[in-house]
């Protein structure tokens, strides 16, 4: 009987489980591509894309010349409805424990579901996949808000007359009125660099040659001019990675995470700085505010 070939998504749940079962845990590497492939009869390649995918939700961390380690647990929407279920019964049972009666309770929870109902409709759009992902759920860490996340070319007019405000990064506003016709409902938000990655480029030596990569011309002019703010020498930039490139150790690599080097071509680089970005806090703040009128 001929054996089924697996797609990258059956090896990105297999890996997935074993996270969440306890026998990859969190913290410890990941074992070595090969061995994967080897060990669940699939091919080093899509063991790669799969755990590629899993470092975009952020369950795996890739470090050049390292591996990959466990970040973190994805549970299932199963998984996700026993969670929850198991603490709406927790706040049940305080409620009656401070006395409130079974009627009060439910009068309780009816007045929270109709005041959700009038919460109001924001989408945050960007331009490409991983960043959407991932600004998401920073605008989550940092704000507590859930905005609805959307792809600023795939932005419909339907979408539009049902959003109430529409969230995007400061760089992206002009596409947005473009899109909408109209600035009232839009609001910018001013994503940063983490300190720590603007220390490392500050104390980069100027005799140091800087490569940039980022995959959309765009991103390559924002992370150039990033890097000239702090770097005086000499940069050059890419939009994607060369295999023929050789980086000496003389060469500092500068990307981000929506470029999706790789993990043999990270492993190539012997300097490299990754490029992770904060909400700026007068920026949630603002959007705190502007959700609350």
């Amino acid at each position: 009987m001929k054996q089924k070939v697996l797609s990258k998504e059956d090896v990105y749940q297999i890996i997935l489980e074993r996270i969440n079962n306890g026998s990859f845990t969190i913290g410890k590497k990941l074992p070595p591509c090969r061995t994967l492939a080897k060990e669940i009869r699939s091919n080093i390649t899509t063991v790669n894309r799969a755990i590629q995918q899993l470092a975009n939700e952020g369950i795996v961390r890739s470090e050049a010349r390292k591996g990959s380690f466990i970040a973190k647990k994805k549970f299932s929407n199963l998984q996700g409805k026993e969670k929850f279920l198991e603490e709406f019964s927790s706040v049940i049972r305080k409620a009656q424990n401070a006395g409130f009666s079974e009627e009060k309770i439910s009068n309780l929870f009816t007045l929270s579901l109709n005041n959700t109902k009038h919460l109001p409709k924001i989408a945050f759009a960007e331009c490409n996949k991983f960043d959407l992902s991932r600004m998401t759920k920073i605008i989550k860490n940092s704000t507590g808000i859930e905005v609805i996340p959307i792809l600023i070319d795939e932005i419909t007019e339907d979408q539009i007359k049902n959003l109430d405000l529409i969230a995007t990064p400061i760089f992206h506003i002009s596409e947005i009125i473009e899109k909408t016709g109209s600035s009232e409902n839009i609001i910018g938000l001013n994503f940063i660099p983490k300190s720590e990655v603007l220390n490392k480029i500050a104390l980069l030596e100027k005799s140091k040659t800087v490569t940039v990569i980022a995959p959309t011309d765009r991103g390559v002019e924002r992370m150039l001019s990033l890097v000239k703010q702090y770097f005086p020498g000499e940069i050059v930039f890419l939009k994607e990675f060369q295999d023929k490139k050789c980086f000496s150790d003389n060469d500092v690599v500068i990307t981000n995470r929506a470029a999706a080097l790789k993990e043999e071509d990270l492993k190539k680089i012997n300097n490299l700085i990754m490029v992770d970005w904060d909400l700026d806090y007068e920026s949630a703040e603002n959007f705190r505010l502007r959700i609350k009128k």
